[in-house]
């Protein structure tokens, strides 16, 4: 897990304790187990939703990969501000795959994950 995951956890955890607290009756006391499971429950919660986008990201980046050793268009958006530009990546363009996660030409790296394959 990386840290912004467990800072997530953490914030969502206080979050759902504090909605807790929020929704008690004045003359009603929240028990300590009570409190401890809802804060484990919302820090499980964002553990495994991070671990299913992760999931989710590494096949759709093999699909990616595959598609572009079998020779078809994969199409690029890269830039920041608003400002994209598309990169048609080919391999007989001179495009290779590194370390999983990029595309690269020269020293342009664009990430696979904002790729897609054109039909």
């Amino acid at each position: 897990m990386d840290l912004e995951t467990f800072k997530l956890s953490i914030i969502l955890g206080f979050s759902v304790v504090l909605l807790h607290f929020s929704l008690l009756k004045k003359d009603e006391k929240s028990s300590v187990g009570a409190v401890v499971f809802i804060f484990i429950g919302s820090f499980l919660f964002i553990v495994m939703l991070s671990y299913l986008v992760s999931l989710y990201e590494k096949s759709d980046s093999k699909e990616k990969i595959e598609a572009f050793y079998n020779g078809k268009t994969v199409v690029c958006k890269a830039g920041a501000l608003g400002i994209k530009q598309n990169y048609l990546v080919l391999e007989k363009e001179g495009w290779s795959v590194y370390e999983e996660e990029f595309f690269k030409k020269d020293d342009l790296l664009l990430e696979i994950i904002n790729c897609e394959v054109k039909k």
